[in-house]
This record gives C-alpha cells, structure tokens and sequence, in this order.
C-alpha cells in the first residue's frame, strides 16, 4: 500500500510540475514566435524525395509484411510436422501450442523486412516507369 501511494505521488508531481510552469512572465507583450518559410519547390532534390517516399512505404508496410510472414510461417511450420496439433496456426492455437526458437524469431523478422523493402523498391521502380511514360505525371507530395 504505501508503495502504491509513493507510486501516485510521484506520478503526481511528474505531471503537474509542467503545469505550473505555462504561466505568463512579467512580460505582458511577449514577441511573438517567428513562423518557418515554407518549403521552396526545388529545396530538396528528386532523389531525397525518392527517398523519403520509399522509406514511408517500407515502415507503412511492415506491420502487414509481419502478420503475413507470421501466418506463412505457422502455416509452414504446421505442415512440416504433419500437422501434429502441437504446432497448429494462430486460429487453432491451443495451450499446448509450442514456442517459437531464436531462429524461428529472426527468420520472421527478416522476411517482414525483405517483404517491406520489396513492396518499396517495387513502388519507386512503378514511379519511375510511369514518370518515363508520361512526364507530366508526377509523385503526389
């Protein structure tokens, strides 16, 4: 109990110490922040953009690459020990459902990322074609 309460007003002062400090100095008339210049149309080059692009896609795409590496790989798993119930897929998992090994984690791990990284190399090279096709299409911003 008196941890639970030492817990709580730790979290407490942690919390409301910021609070107290948004108040207003002595200075009614503060200046006012400056606000950043917007981005110019060539500040960057193409290939950062390129970049950046397949880098949101890669990092969208993982979590989906990892369910589906995950499933691929239990459903593997499953068939590879003539389908003993002791390695059944998630949706017939049972409690006596084996664990994964180390390798078994890495190999999960490292098809996601190749799967991801894939799925981006894939889009910039279907960019690109299009761009070659059509110049006037360009990358959505």
């Amino acid at each position: 109990m008196r941890n639970f309460i030492t817990i709580c007003l730790f979290i407490l002062m942690t919390v409301s110490i910021p609070c107290f400090g948004q108040t207003q100095g002595e200075n009614p008339n503060p200046t006012p922040l400056p606000t950043p210049a917007p981005y110019e149309k060539n500040e960057f080059p193409q290939w950062m953009k390129d970049l950046r692009r397949a880098e949101i896609i890669m990092i969208g795409s993982f979590p989906f690459t990892f369910f589906v590496s995950v499933e691929m790989f239990q459903l593997y798993r499953y068939a590879y020990y003539n389908f003993d119930a002791n390695y059944a897929p998630w949706p017939v998992t049972g409690p006596e459902t084996l664990a994964y090994e180390e390798q078994d984690k890495m190999n999960i791990i490292l098809t996601a990322v190749t799967l991801s990284v894939s799925i981006a190399i894939a889009d910039y090279i279907i960019v690109k074609v299009t761009q070659g096709k059509n110049p006037k299409v360009k990358p959505k911003k």
